[in-house]
Order: structure tokens, then C-alpha cells, then sequence
């Protein structure tokens, strides 16, 4: 039986005070009554005893008294891998095309960093990784803490990667991430970081897993992407890859090494601006490799995130984890129960007071 700590000892010592008055009270006067006060009658002493007790269980009761239990509730979710292109064509600024006339600009990779978070906060008992890629490409491992994965791909910069995007391995490491429950197996060993570990041993586990690609289609020769997108659903991973950006297309800018804009990128002749534009044939193609692989495009990051909701709704959630919490049980009955029998007791001995 658990009290509110913080209070008891105030009202522990208060019922002690007030019971013990009451009694060195009563004794005084039994002790007393023949010579000092022969006309006070011993009962009151007995109800002062009472009243001093019931001042107590108030006390007791204010502090809510209550039996504390673990409660323990079943965690479940999916297990989603973010594969997201952090390439120079991903900085481009594409005109809004659902803003209508107002001329609105989103740059493709804060677009994309926003249907992440959205997608966090609607599911936030997943578990996530992330790959981030350009030239090269990092991860950040399996987590349900969003608040660190979230801080991390913020933290990325386009100038941290040499030039370029390698979409085939950033599916590849993102695949891998996705396989930490399962297992990482050979096709992983390779990457820095990973364990291929006892893959003799290794239980399937029957949580839904996806590999979701956040891209314009840039980079990597299709024969090379295509390899990994097969891999990845070859194990029932499903596989979303989501398009960004413009067919119209826009200009690529030039960085700093803070990872600031400061013009735009200039042909060879150098003549005119290069200009990048959503690849969704190259997209679309891969999409039809296999049921288990969807194409998405992402107008803005509502819809992009609500498709990718209705998308991932397919796949069967297993357990995660445990919630852990307290139970609160109040346990004040018999308090209120001995309370109604002191002042019951207190008013028989009150009527029988001459």
C-alpha cells in the first residue's frame, strides 16, 4: 500500500500530535478528577481520544491512500526503413503544384524530412531507421526514440557526402535496417556496421517490415537499383518509393561548405543552369517489378504521407514491446469505513455524557 509520500509525514505527525494530546488530555483527567476537577466527567477525555483519531484518518484519506500495480500492455507496430536521398538535385526548389496561381516554392529534401516526421507522429510506437545517401550513404539503426532518428536526419547536410546519389545502396542499407529483426545475413556483412550474426538460428519474425525510398530518381543505373529493389521484397519487405520534385523540374544550386545556397549550378559550356527534374518513368518502372513494390508521388506532405499510411496499412503489426505503467488502485474503503465507526463511536459516548 503506496501514499502520497510527499505529504504523509506532515499528516503522520499531525495525527500523532493531535491523538497524544488527546490521550495525555484524558489521562490528566482520570488522574486528576478527584482533586483538581471532580466534576468533569472521564467520557470526555475518551471522546477527545475519538476525535483525535478521526483528525488522523482525514488526514490519511486526503492523501488519497491506493495500492500501486505494474501494469504492462503489449507494444505493437511495423518496422520501417527510410531510405532518403540527400543528393544537390535534392535541394532544388520546385514550384508548388497545388498551390494554384500563388507561386509557392518547396525544396525537394525539407519536403521529404517532413513527410518522415508527419509519418512519426502518426505512428509513434514503430520502429524506424534511416539511410541518408548521396555519393555515399549512412544510417541510423532501428529505433522507437523518433525525437534522436528525427535529430539525426536533421543534422545530415548535403556537403557531408561527395557528389552524386547512389540510390541502389542507399535501398541496400536501408534493406539491411529493416532486416535487424530477423537478422542481418550475408547480403549485409559487407556494410560498415552491420552483423551477419547466427543466421542459422535466426527466428522470422512476423512484424511487417518496409523499405520506403524518398527520391527525384536520380543517380544510379537502373540495372543496379533494380537488383536492390528485388532484393529488398524478396523476403516480403514491402518497398514505397516516393517521387519528389517537378516533371518542369528546377535549378540546381551550388553549396557552401556550411551547406548554404549561394547560386545556382552552371552547365559545362556554362552557358546555362542545370536543372533536375522528377524522374517518375524511372519510378514507375520499378514500381512494376513486383506487388510488393509501390510508387508514390509526393504533391506535398500530406498526401504524400496519407498514400504512405494507406499503403502501409497492408502489413500486419507485431509486437514491438511493452508499455509499462502504474496502476493506481485506491484502498481507501476501510479508511472511510473506520472514520464512520469513530464518529459513531464518538456520539454514543457523547449521549451518555451527564
Amino acid at each position: 500500500m503506496n501514499f502520497r509520500w510527499d505529504m504523509l509525514g506532515i499528516a503522520a505527525v499531525v495525527s500523532v500530535v493531535l491523538l497524544g494530546f488527546a490521550l495525555l488530555f484524558a489521562y490528566g483527567i482520570v488522574r486528576t478528577q478527584r482533586r483538581v476537577m471532580p466534576k468533569v466527567n472521564p467520557r470526555l477525555g475518551l471522546r477527545l481520544c475519538l476525535w483525535g483519531a478521526v483528525a488522523g484518518l482525514v488526514f490519511l484519506l486526503l492523501l488519497e491512500p491506493h495500492e500501486v500495480s505494474l501494469d504492462v500492455s503489449e507494444r505493437t507496430g511495423l518496422d520501417i526503413s527510410f531510405a532518403i536521398d540527400v543528393s544537390k538535385s535534392m535541394r532544388v526548389e520546385d514550384w508548388d503544384e497545388t498551390d494554384g496561381n500563388s507561386g509557392t516554392l518547396q525544396e525537394r529534401l525539407v519536403t521529404a524530412k517532413s513527410v518522415v516526421e508527419r509519418l512519426m507522429e502518426k505512428k509513434s510506437g514503430y520502429r524506424v531507421g534511416l539511410s541518408a545517401y548521396a555519393g555515399a550513404a549512412t544510417f541510423f539503426p532501428l529505433t522507437t526514440d523518433h525525437d534522436a532518428a528525427m535529430a539525426w536526419l536533421n543534422s545530415i547536410r548535403t556537403t557531408d557526402f561527395p557528389g552524386g546519389s547512389d540510390m541502389a545502396y542507399g535501398i541496400q542499407l536501408a534493406a539491411c535496417l529493416a532486416n535487424e529483426s530477423v537478422g542481418y545475413g550475408t547480403e549485409c556483412a559487407h556494410l560498415a556496421g552491420f552483423d551477419s550474426g547466427d543466421e542459422e538460428n535466426a527466428v522470422p519474425d512476423k512484424r511487417g517490415r518496409a523499405v520506403v525510398v524518398l527520391t527525384d530518381g536520380g543517380g544510379a543505373e537502373d540495372d543496379l537499383v533494380s537488383v536492390e529493389v528485388k532484393k529488398a521484397t524478396e523476403d516480403g519487405k514491402l518497398v514505397l518509393l516516393v517521387g519528389f520534385g517537378t516533371v518542369s523540374g528546377g535549378r540546381v544550386p551550388e553549396l557552401n561548405d556550411k551547406n548554404e545556397v549561394v547560386g545556382l549550378k552552371k552547365n559545362k559550356e556554362g552557358t546555362g543552369y542545370v536543372l533536375s527534374t522528377l524522374d517518375e518513368v524511372r519510378l514507375q518502372n520499378l514500381a512494376q517489378q513486383s506487388d510488393n513494390v509501390r510508387y508514390i508521388r509526393a504533391k506535398n506532405t500530406e498526401a504524400a504521407t496519407s498514400q504512405l499510411l494507406d499503403a502501409l496499412s497492408e502489413l500486419k503489426e507485431g509486437r514491438i514491446g511493452d508499455d509499462k505503467g502504474e496502476a493506481r488502485v485506491p484502498t481507501d474503503t476501510i479508511y472511510w469505513i473506520a472514520l464512520f465507526m469513530l464518529v459513531a463511536a464518538e456520539r454514543l459516548v457523547g449521549a451518555r455524557y451527564v
